[in-house]
């Protein structure tokens, strides 16, 4: 779901949808759909290292995944690990 669309559907309910960016997320909003609740509706943009982070679990893997170790034909030669500019 796109930004504009969330935003138009929280208006639609009379919501007031706000901007709410953090270094992590810039284009980040939120809504604070019952103003009663403790709580808050959030539409975000997930960063690589948090979509990463997310699957991790499913998948069993570790939160980061370890560096390849250099080619043993030295930088540049390996057509596998040949890097292009």
């Amino acid at each position: 779901m796109s930004a504009e669309r969330w935003i138009e559907e929280h208006r639609a309910r009379g919501h007031h949808p706000y901007p709410a960016p953090t270094k992590a997320n810039p284009e980040q909003w939120e809504c604070k759909c019952d103003p009663d609740a403790n709580w808050r509706a959030v539409w975000r943009i997930l960063t690589l290292e948090q979509t990463q982070y997310k699957f991790s679990a499913m998948f069993g893997r570790q939160k980061r995944r370890e560096p390849e170790p250099p080619c043993c034909y030295g930088e540049n030669t390996c057509l596998t690990h040949r890097r292009t500019p």
